[in-house]
């Protein structure tokens, strides 16, 4: 993981609006670093002193150290929480069902192709309406609203 860019003094946000607050708490300087997750800002970590600090390689090189940890703690806990739902998300069956015909996996991988009712009628030799009927029926089989969701609900389910 690169090492997360060092702020100058100024460059906070808010920084002015901040400052007679800090002032108020006692804080003479303060200094920050960067902490990005897979070249993503996700926050900044400030260290402040109620003293003047001199602000050497060594100090600036551990701050940065921490910027880098807290990272490699927030991108953990990320990839955590996806393991954690993509393992509570239902299996997905890649065979279509048992009582699905040859003809309606056909015209459903048309579908999922985008093909038109026309298209597929000229395919597979078969008219419109029965391609119509054909689409309604599997429709109503996986629960889809239209074409676009039952395409969309094959697709996830690995039929096509």
């Amino acid at each position: 993981m690169p090492a997360a860019p060092l702020l100058a003094q100024g460059d906070c946000v808010g920084r002015t609006q901040r400052r007679s607050l800090f002032a108020r708490e006692g804080f003479r300087s303060h200094a920050s670093a960067c902490v990005q997750v897979r070249g993503k800002l996700v926050g900044i970590l400030e260290v402040f002193h109620r003293s003047e600090v001199e602000r050497d390689p060594e100090a600036l090189g551990f701050l940065d150290a921490m910027a880098t940890h807290a990272a490699l703690a927030i991108d953990n806990t990320q990839m955590r929480n996806q393991l954690d739902l993509a393992s509570r998300s239902p299996r997905v069956d890649p065979q279509p069902p048992a009582d699905m015909g040859a003809l309606d996996r056909r015209i459903l991988a048309m579908v999922c192709k985008g093909a038109t009712n026309a298209e597929i009628a000229e395919r597979v030799y078969v008219s419109i309406h029965t391609v119509k009927f054909h689409v309604r029926r599997l429709r109503e089989r996986v629960g889809a609203a239209n074409r676009t969701d039952l395409a969309l609900k094959a697709t996830r389910q690995g039929w096509n």
